[in-house]
């Protein structure tokens, strides 16, 4: 018999839903998203479906300027149930872009909002250098 103290944790099932690991930041047009989007299924317990290995999508949740979402790829296979979308880039500026993660048989997650900013130059330094 188990005691209180001892946790329980249920064998993982059939992937269920998403969840992501790391969520799309702000980023300049172009220019990879960093860190990279990283997406766990998960089983209907919340537990990593490490069986899955099937094919998960990213694609548009909120686009506000028709941009393309491009990088080595928005289909990636899942491995022990985890994916990173690795180089994921928008070609627009804009604000409150969302994305979308879906695969077979699981329910499609929209990420938290992001933005496409143009770069700023750094700066200038002052002083003397070394």
């Amino acid at each position: 018999m188990r005691t209180p103290s001892q946790e329980w944790r249920r064998s993982p099932e059939i992937a269920d839903h998403p969840k992501y690991l790391v969520q799309p930041t702000n980023t300049t047009p172009n220019r990879p998203i960093t860190p990279a989007v990283r997406v766990a299924i998960l089983d209907r317990y919340d537990n990593v479906a490490d069986s899955f290995t099937g094919p998960v999508y990213m694609e548009w949740g909120n686009n506000p300027t028709g941009a393309a979402l491009e990088g080595s790829g928005t289909t990636r296979n899942a491995s022990a149930g985890i994916v990173t979308f690795e180089a994921l880039k928008v070609d627009r500026l804009g604000v409150g872009y969302t994305l979308l993660v879906s695969a077979a048989s699981v329910h499609a997650l929209t990420s938290d909002a992001f933005d496409v900013l143009v770069s700023l130059p750094s700066p200038p330094r002052t002083g003397v250098t070394p």
